[in-house]
């Protein structure tokens, strides 16, 4: 099976059964409860529960361009540095409205077009990580000119953030109740997709927890979340994981660290919100 690195999102809306905060209550001050946290009658113990208008729409937005723009390049550094300065500062298209901090993945020259290619990512929402959709922006920059032709990506408005309450759950309760827990795999036959089964993940097996972070759903929907890799332990693994979405292993990793996925966990209702392969198969 050919297994390329891609990360889809597969939007699940499964409860997570986890006790949430001890002294601080999860809450971003340390002064009580986060909200969104009731203490179910279990002293420090905090459960999560649903927090009204959570979560908020994300704003999402496709950046366009109506009439070609001129950069003005500062002259300092190599051209497609100068070309995405440029581009950013001139919040062309509706990037006047998203973050700053993006920086610059490929850069190249159409000779075709007598542009730079500019693919401009941000990997980070509100000084935190986003798990995914990533923020992409792609350019085409005339040297003759410096006119900017063409502008396309999907961003966030710097201000969605604002909108999302603090965490209720901290890493340590989301990785405490990922066991019991399962996710759901995809079997293949030679390629050809098969069952949708389902793994209790154990106490035995591999189970990490991300730093805090922002994932934006489907329905557009932007999330506080933890992002926890869970990898099947070898003595677990069976036939049916190996012939599955689960299975990312090469000859050399003898099943130890590469059976599972990442799953996405809501920090402020404990609920799973998707699940992410380490990898796409056939």
């Amino acid at each position: 099976m050919l297994r390329l690195t891609m990360i889809p999102a597969l939007l699940l809306t499964l409860p997570l059964a986890v006790a949430c905060g001890g002294d601080d209550g999860g809450g971003a001050s340390g002064d009580g409860p986060a909200p969104g946290a009731s203490d179910g009658g279990g002293g420090d113990a905090l459960v999560c529960r649903p927090v009204a208008g959570y979560p908020p729409r994300a704003g999402a937005f496709d950046l366009t361009l109506e009439a070609p723009v001129t950069l003005v390049l500062d002259g300092q550094g190599p051209r497609c540095e100068q070309a995405a300065r440029a581009l950013l500062a001139s919040g062309a298209g509706g990037l006047a409205d998203a973050e700053a901090g993006f920086t610059v993945r490929t850069c190249d020259y159409d000779s075709v077009l007598d542009a730079d290619i500019l693919r401009l990512e941000k990997a980070t929402f509100a000084g935190a990580p986003l798990y995914g959709p990533a923020q992409d922006v792609l350019a085409h920059v005339r040297r003759v000119g410096d006119r900017l032709t063409f502008l396309a990506g999907r961003v966030l408005p710097a201000a969605a953030a604002a909108a999302v309450p603090p965490a209720c759950l901290d890493a340590a309760g989301v990785g405490a109740g990922l066991p019991g827990t399962t996710f759901e795999y995809l079997r293949f036959e030679a390629c050809v997709p098969g069952a949708t089964e389902a793994y209790t993940i154990d106490a035995a097996d591999a189970i990490s927890v991300e730093a805090e972070g922002w994932f934006v759903t489907a329905a557009d929907e932007l999330r506080r979340v933890y992002l926890a890799p869970v990898f099947v332990a070898a003595q677990h693994v069976d036939d049916a994981l190996i012939n599955s979405d689960a299975f990312c292993c090469t000859p050399d990793q003898n099943l130890t660290g590469c059976v599972g996925f990442q799953l996405v966990v809501d920090a402020v209702t404990g609920e799973r919100v998707a699940q992410l392969p380490n990898c796409h198969i056939c």
